[in-house]
């Protein structure tokens, strides 16, 4: 196992804690990205291998990412990176 220390950079990585906008939602949602044995929904936790965890990670605010669900494609705009 390895700890991997909250990343402060302008780029999303292991570690970091993202805000994005979903189009066509009211409201902001926040998440951290996780290693998968670490991922929990209820406190905003997701994987980095999960769909939304993947497409976000080097990704930097302002950029846009599009993500495949059951439901068809969601896009979010990343309001934030910490």
């Amino acid at each position: 196992a390895e700890i991997v220390k909250a990343a402060h950079g302008d780029s999303v990585s292991m570690g970091s804690t993202v805000t994005v906008e979903k189009q066509g939602a009211d409201g902001k949602q926040k998440f951290k990205i996780v290693g998968s044995d670490e991922v929990s929904t209820a406190d905003g936790k997701i994987s980095n291998h999960s769909p939304l965890g993947s497409v976000l990670i080097g990704k930097r605010k302002g950029d846009s990412v599009s993500v495949k669900t059951p439901k068809g494609v969601t896009s979010y705009k990343i309001v934030s990176v910490e």
